[in-house]
């Protein structure tokens, strides 16, 4: 069987643009989205633990389906993908497929997405293993329990098939947009404003797709490189760039996103172009117009950059932690390394940019240190994309102490060691 990925969690690593196109071509031409109505579709779990009854379990298998039982097949235990989602979680997913049925494994990012076409989300239908003093309910119960709730539900939905396995069942109302129709939808349109672009990396996991390119437009880099200046920020070195990303199982939007890379530090600009996979919205005809709005798109963050510049901040490593605090999705440890960095430097006052530049090295500091998953990653990058809109002279500082205690005392330790 042809196969994009060797197992459930890989990333893989995209180095040239002639393999990001190999790969989107042969996602468009892997993956399917089955029509199927919930009440035809049956969710079948496989238990381990009842290891003496495998053969049992794994063979004819039976379900209840309107009112009388149906035989869906059997699950062969010695294919990799299915032992492998035994030994797991071991919930599969029996659907229509050429007037009979077919069965395949379920992945752990895909469950919660049958869960959630069911409204059964709940920690009885997640839990796997004992937590606190809450037993899991075992796995072949889970699967009965399901198959008799979308029995009562007549809507429409599509279950993704890839590999040989089962990563989403996404609603009647998604929409499905080809990464391979997305990213030449989107190149054809940037490479006429900007005739030198270049892909850099990306990365394709089963949930999402991520690619970067370099704008190089020596043009537009130097305006904004005078916008900065003029902001009060020295600029050793600049690039604008474009982040790609989208998601086939429904987990995320199309999302266009700019940036720059400032100084060696990445800095999201603005909402950036965003297309949800449902609606009449969802085209490539659609994508391909809100593509051309990049340009409109760069000009008002290019404004933003210097109202930011203007805005008066009397103390900004209070005005980053009081940000941040508020912020989930930016990371503690990161945040108290670069507020301790500008307590170092003897940072107080200054603009609007400067809150913003250090909200985006606490991300820089947490990618450079931490492995983080594509969904984590555009988490906090369009997270603080947003915060770039925040006013941050009417924010209220706080307290900082603790900072520049731990500073006070390391410096008079290196000094009383003469080491300073």
């Amino acid at each position: 069987m042809e196969k994009i990925f060797e197992y459930n969690e890989q990333i893989i690593m995209i180095e040239t643009e002639e393999q990001l196109h190999e790969l989107t071509a042969k996602m468009k031409k892997l993956e399917r989205f089955v029509p199927c109505v919930i009440n035809d579709v049956a969710v079948v779990g496989i238990d381990k633990e009842k290891e003496l009854f495998l053969e049992e379990q794994c063979n004819n298998i039976a379900v209840n389906l309107h009112g009388s039982p149906l035989k869906v097949g059997s699950i062969d235990p010695d294919i990799p993908e299915n032992h492998k989602c035994i030994e797991e979680d071991g919930m599969f997913l029996a659907f229509p497929w050429n007037e009979s049925y077919k069965i395949l494994p379920l992945m752990s990012v895909g469950y919660p997405s049958i869960l959630k076409r069911l409204e059964m989300d709940c920690g009885a239908m997640t839990r796997f293993s004992v937590k606190a003093d809450k037993l899991p309910l075992p796995a072949d119960e889970k699967g009965q329990m399901l198959t008799r709730i979308a029995q009562l539900n007549s809507k429409l939905c599509y279950v993704v098939t890839l590999d040989g396995k089962v990563p989403s069942v996404v609603s009647d109302q998604y929409v499905q947009l080809p990464y391979d129709d997305l990213i030449h939808t989107m190149t054809d349109v940037l490479t006429k404003e900007h005739p030198d672009i270049k892909f850099q990396d990306g990365t394709l996991t089963y949930e999402y797709l991520v690619a970067n390119y370099q704008l190089n437009d020596t043009m537009m880099e130097e305006s904004l490189r005078l916008t900065l200046e003029s902001a009060g920020r020295k600029v050793d070195s600049l690039s604008a760039g474009i982040t790609f990303s989208s998601s086939d199982l429904g987990l995320s939007s199309v999302f266009l996103t700019l940036y720059l890379n400032l100084n060696g530090i990445r800095i999201s600009l603005g909402d950036g172009i965003r297309m949800e996979h449902k609606g009449e919205e969802a085209s490539m005809e659609n994508f391909q117009k809100k593509c051309k709005e990049l340009g409109r798109v760069l000009q008002e963050n290019e404004e933003r950059i210097e109202e930011l510049g203007l805005m008066k901040v009397t103390d900004v490593p209070g005005v980053v932690k009081a940000v941040a605090s508020k912020s989930p999705f930016l990371p503690k440890a990161a945040t108290d390394r670069v507020i301790s960095d500008l307590v170092a430097a003897g940072v107080d006052s200054g603009t609007g940019i400067d809150v913003y530049l250090a909200l985006n090295e606490i991300v820089q500091i947490h990618m450079n240190t931490q492995k983080v998953s594509d969904e984590r990653f555009l988490a906090m990058t369009e997270g603080v994309a947003k915060l770039m809109f925040t006013d941050f002279s009417k924010v209220q500082p706080e307290e900082v102490y603790e900072y520049k205690s731990i500073y006070i005392w390391l410096r008079n330790l290196c000094r009383k060691n003469q080491r300073c």
